[in-house]
């Protein structure tokens, strides 16, 4: 993933930086993926029927990319993928560019589609990066509950 530098101003052309994406975001990602392949497959399947009939229209599918924007997103960034942040825009359009596409499958498309929510999940504000961050063997200790303790203290003793 690049994004283009405007802190400087090159001599000749653009001049991007590579993002690399932090653990827990891959992780995010990697999850969400797996929690949300039935839409997925759902849409690739989708897309088959409707080539099988010759159809010129995709907007069957729909529904299934909606309901796949929603499981990426916990239904925090709208009910609809158009209803996705501006700042996605581009990714959006590329992802539709790739879907509507006769020849690409999903495993093509998906890669627009995940730096959607990656570009959501990158925003100071965003709603995604509450989940799997880190945290301390303290603060686990400290929700820990007395049905979690005696397993705990169980486990201890077994070493």
């Amino acid at each position: 993933y690049y994004k283009l530098r405007t802190d400087i101003q090159p001599e000749f052309g653009k001049q991007y930086e590579t993002i690399i994406p932090s653990e827990a975001e891959v992780r995010y990602l990697g999850n969400r993926i797996t929690r949300c392949y039935y839409y997925i497959f759902g849409l690739e399947i989708c897309k088959y029927e409707i080539l099988q009939r010759k159809g010129d229209s995709f907007l069957p599918c729909q529904d299934v990319m909606n309901a796949l924007w929603r499981c990426f997103t916990d239904n925090k960034y709208g009910k609809t993928i158009d209803e996705a942040p501006d700042y996605t825009f581009p990714n959006r359009k590329l992802f539709y560019d790739c879907f509507f596409h006769k020849l690409y499958g999903m495993e093509s498309c998906m890669r627009y589609f995940t730096n959607m929510v990656r570009m959501v999940y990158r925003q100071p504000d965003s709603k995604l990066t509450k989940w799997y961050q880190p945290v301390s063997y303290t603060h686990l200790r400290a929700h820990e509950t007395s049905l979690h303790l005696v397993c705990r203290l169980l486990l201890e003793k077994k070493k």
